[in-house]
């Protein structure tokens, strides 16, 4: 038996009356259909990191003897950063090039070129999104330094 094909007049819309039973495909032809290419084109950017460090990042660096280490990267999104010595002081800078002199290292640091900050010392809140390198004042031991970061966004 033929059914007339039925149109609903609101949305213009021809309904098939074709039985499902009348399109018979091969094994072959569904496993196709299932692993069957899809071209996708991304017109935006996507963000790759996981929602916790948008918000924030916390981390405990460890620096050996008259070593150098960033710190902080450049992070425009960066609202507060807090860091802390642990064992040893550090002196903070901006560049590699400004913590890396000679009198940042030593017994007594006199002079230094950067922000001195004493062992179990926090900064006081950083504020801008450059980055921030540290040198260790001792000769002979490692220093743990914890680093806290804030993030938001732009207003």
């Amino acid at each position: 038996m033929t059914y007339p094909p039925v149109q609903n007049r609101d949305r213009l819309h021809v309904q098939d009356h074709a039985q499902p039973w009348d399109v018979i495909e091969t094994p072959e032809e569904i496993q196709a259909e299932d692993y069957a290419t899809l071209k996708v084109f991304v017109t935006n950017p996507v963000p790759v990191t996981s929602g916790a460090v948008l918000y924030g990042a916390y981390s405990t660096e460890v620096i050996p003897a008259e070593g150098v280490a960033q710190l902080l990267p450049h992070d425009p999104l960066r609202q507060y950063a807090y860091i802390t010595p642990i064992d040893e002081a550090i002196v903070i800078g901006t560049t590699r090039e400004q913590v890396q002199g000679a009198n940042n290292v030593g017994a007594t640091v006199a002079n230094p070129s950067g922000g001195y900050i004493p062992a179990l010392s926090t900064t006081p809140p950083i504020r801008h999104s450059d980055p921030v390198y540290a040198v260790n004042t001792s000769t002979d031991t490692a220093t743990r330094v914890t680093v806290l970061v804030e993030r938001g966004n732009v207003a």
